[in-house]
């Protein structure tokens, strides 16, 4: 198990979390680097708050960097200013995250959203819903389950739960760093988006102009179609393969199985056959 160690109050002890390796690891490591950095140069300012609600801002200063560390969140918090905020809370959170304002976060699980421009949550554990709306936003959940839903633009997601991803932005990278063992599922509506499976078995329900690579472990993708799509008689409105299509009668109508499961495709040429075309019998 790796750590991931960012300085306390001034009077409190660090905050050690554990991680598996993966997406957790991953942000909540460049957080845990720049928080270091800055500790080890003598730059860091630290604040403590035993309890915070509503809108909490980090101190400004006028050079180096600002944390925040909180040892409950009382109720729903939004975050401001430009630094981090450092929280190890048992329980539930609900925080935001606005423009610039980075939050390390415990295993207590809750819901998070960055919004803003370049926001950063990066988290231990617990079952969360993240949402990343603004724009070059990053992202991370720990490893319970985590519902990440990506609205901005150009940000980064990186999952090692049993995580499902609904990107409906543009220009979104999506990664699976997980360690094998659970399911990582992704609903993609967005444009130009690129997802990365990984070691767990990934599904891809994508649409346009998406690009998925996959990784190690098992990857399906079924491609979203929209409209009623009148001009491909062998798919429903979902974009798979419909056993009560034209198509696949033909397929029958010539000692065809109709398999949903395997969902193959009807060729041009048994369509043109199943028609009667003979000119292109005659052809052959």
């Amino acid at each position: 198990m790796a750590t991931v160690t960012v300085p306390g109050g001034p009077s409190s002890p660090p905050l050690t979390y554990t991680f598996s390796s993966g997406a957790g690891l991953s942000v909540a490591q460049q957080i845990a680097n720049a928080l270091g950095a800055a500790n080890l140069a003598g730059t860091l300012s630290v604040t403590s708050a035993a309890s915070v609600s509503g809108s909490v801002a980090i101190p400004t200063v006028s050079s180096g960097l600002s944390d925040l560390v909180v040892t409950t969140v009382a109720g729903a918090t939004t975050v401001t200013g430009t630094g981090v905020l450092t929280t190890n809370n048992a329980g539930p959170s609900t925080i935001t995250a606005t423009g610039g304002s980075t939050v390390i976060g415990g295993s207590g699980g809750g819901s998070f959203t960055a919004t803003g421009a370049a926001s950063q949550i990066g988290l231990l554990g617990g079952n969360n819903t993240i949402t990343a709306n603004g724009a070059g936003d990053t992202v991370g959940g720990g490893t319970g389950s985590n519902l990440f839903v990506v609205t901005g633009t150009g940000d980064f997601v990186q999952s090692q739960g049993s995580d499902t991803v609904s990107s409906s932005g543009s220009g979104n990278l999506i990664v699976d760093s997980s360690d094998g063992t659970k399911p990582f599922i992704v609903n993609e509506s967005g444009i130009g988006d690129t997802i990365l499976g990984g070691a767990n078995p990934t599904t891809v329900t994508a649409s346009t102009s998406t690009r998925v690579y996959a990784g190690s472990g098992s990857l399906f993708v079924r491609r979203w179609w929209s409209g009623d799509h009148r001009d491909d008689p062998g798919r429903n409105r979902h974009g798979v393969h419909d056993c009560r299509s034209r198509r696949y009668r033909v397929r029958r109508q010539y000692g065809h199985q109709c398999d949903r499961e395997q969902r193959d495709w009807v060729s041009d040429d048994l369509w043109r056959l199943g028609r009667g075309d003979q000119s292109d019998r005659k052809q052959r």
